[in-house]
């Protein structure tokens, strides 16, 4: 759903809401409406309005797209109405225990769903009569490397009431991704393209990731005819047009999740090293007693956005030590301390100094070194659109076990599929990989 319709939305659920509570208060009691009654509900207000809304965005009653919701979006709707009414019966209690009328409740709940279901349809209708003027119509690009979409071509043709408008399939040789930049934005450009929709049949899984990343990168908004929707399922979320299913990336109020995620951090960053800050000075003394050198150990790693900055760790290596970029089983840079340092992360401890600069995150994907992701491929970026994390995914997954492929799939995976509560259970599932020493060296 673009911004203004979530916008207009927002408004109307307020507007709507305000009605059936007003409406609710004159099924109950008429037009003498007791003043203490209504006091209450004037003293709640503020919190209504900013309750309604956020319910209703949790519920994901604001990403849905008018074209082909249907009974999903109904159903979403009930939801959301359901914990209006839940959040607002213990708010109601705990304010004024049982003396508020809970027919008012009931009749809301039962208003409010009717309102906002109507409201909906009415949108839908709206929607539909412009889509058969050919009034708000998406201009569609189908790249299709096998001839296979001629018919889903014809088939969106035939029926504009779907909102999408193809205007051409580009059929290319699967070499396309050498000149892809100025290849499709000149296709695009050229048709004012609004929407790409690419059928993966015929396209190896690593260029797929690749296409992908591309349309990402340069924000134009896309859907994948798939072969293999299971595949998929993990990062995109289906639609259905006429029987026809494609899939589209999930869309998700990122800024309000990635901004509880920096406060969850910053307050937790500042706990654990308040905590730990007597570990840190034992640790200190024993690295100086077993080792030459300094008691960190800064490098630079490749952060969000791709910008570089210093990771800290303690030192568990040798000063002046030669080697491969990445730590092997028994590598003999790493003096006895050190190891144990290693076994349980404890040398991981100092960059609760980089979440409370601002570097990382508690959880995200493992930072790297620039030696290494200097040869990343298009797809691989994705992992600097988030913080890099002290933990992860990869870490409560295999560690140091896994490849570095591997770690950037599950990395990305976390990415596609972030919640505040996958966080919580990658933390805990990381004491226990600590506590096993699973993967690490």
């Amino acid at each position: 759903m673009p911004f203004w319709e979530i916008a207009v939305s927002i408004i109307f659920d307020i507007v709507l809401s305000l009605t059936a509570i007003l409406y609710s208060f004159y099924l109950r009691f008429g037009f003498h409406i007791p003043e203490h009654e209504f006091f209450y509900f004037i003293k709640i207000l503020p919190v209504f309005i900013i309750i309604v809304p956020a319910i209703m965005a949790f519920s994901k009653c604001y990403l849905i797209n008018f074209r082909y919701a249907g009974l999903y979006e109904f159903l979403l709707l009930i939801k959301g109405n359901i914990l209006i009414f839940i959040c607002f019966t213990v708010i109601i209690f705990f304010l004024r225990a049982l003396a508020f009328s809970r027919m008012i409740l009931i009749y809301f709940f039962i208003l409010n769903s009717l309102f906002f279901i109507i409201w909906r349809l009415i949108l839908r209708v709206l929607t539909l009569i412009n889509m058969h003027n050919l009034v708000g119509q998406k201009r569609i690009l189908i790249i299709d490397f096998i001839s296979r979409s001629t018919e889903f071509f014809n088939f969106l043709k035939q029926n504009p009431r779907f909102g999408y408008l193809p205007v051409c399939i580009w059929p290319e040789s699967s070499s396309l991704i050498t000149n892809l930049d100025n290849t499709l934005i000149n296709m695009i450009n050229t048709y004012n393209i609004d929407e790409v929709f690419l059928n993966t049949t015929g396209i190896e899984e690593e260029k797929l990731m690749e296409y992908i990343s591309f349309l990402e990168k340069f924000g134009i908004d896309f859907h994948l005819i798939p072969k293999d929707i299971d595949f998929y399922k993990s990062n995109f979320e289906p639609i259905e047009i006429g029987g026809y299913i494609l899939l589209g990336p999930k869309k998700r109020l990122s800024k309000a999740k990635y901004i509880i995620k920096d406060i969850f951090d910053f307050i937790i960053s500042i706990f654990l090293l308040t905590i730990l800050f007597p570990i840190f000075i034992v640790i200190s003394l024993l690295i100086k007693l077993n080792s030459k050198g300094p008691i960190f150990y800064i490098q630079k790693r490749v952060g969000k956005g791709g910008k570089t900055f210093s990771l800290y760790k303690f030192r568990t290596m040798v000063i002046d030590s030669d080697g491969p970029l990445v730590t092997q089983k028994q590598d003999k840079r790493i003096y006895p301390f050190g190891r144990i340092l290693r076994e349980y992360s404890l040398d991981e401890l100092p960059q609760l100094l980089n979440v409370l600069k601002g570097d990382m995150s508690l959880v995200g994907p493992r930072p790297e070194i620039p030696e290494i992701t200097k040869n990343y491929l298009p797809w691989q970026n994705k992992v600097f659109k988030v913080k890099p994390g002290i933990t992860g995914i990869s870490q409560i997954s295999g560690r140091a076990d896994l490849s570095i492929i591997e770690k950037l799939k599950l990395d990305i995976y976390y990415i596609d599929n972030y919640s505040f509560l996958t966080d919580i259970r990658i933390l805990f599932k990381t004491i226990w990989v600590v506590i096993n020493k699973r993967g690490a060296y």
